[in-house]
């Protein structure tokens, strides 16, 4: 995911094209007054928090870990699922 800075006028003016670009992976940063703000399509933001949520336990983060270096190491077993 690319994440492009831009004015927040710039979200205003262009704003039909700017969700374009988020709607196609990318993301837009823009700073206020108020504070910094990240625009991203949801279905990012659901991939975030999931793989937030998954890494949040130490069992599961674990697990995953020795999971991804078994496949690396090439010890993998394909099915298939009806």
């Amino acid at each position: 995911m690319d994440i492009k800075k831009i004015k927040l006028s710039e979200f205003f003016d262009r704003t039909e094209s700017v969700i374009a670009s988020i709607s196609r992976g990318n993301a837009v940063e823009f700073s206020t007054e108020s504070g910094d703000f990240v625009v991203l399509a949801k279905e990012d933001y659901d991939s975030i928090t999931e793989t937030l949520y998954l890494l949040s336990g130490d069992k599961n983060r674990k697990r995953l870990n020795e999971s991804l270096l078994e496949a690396k190491d090439g010890l993998v077993k394909s099915i298939k699922l009806d």
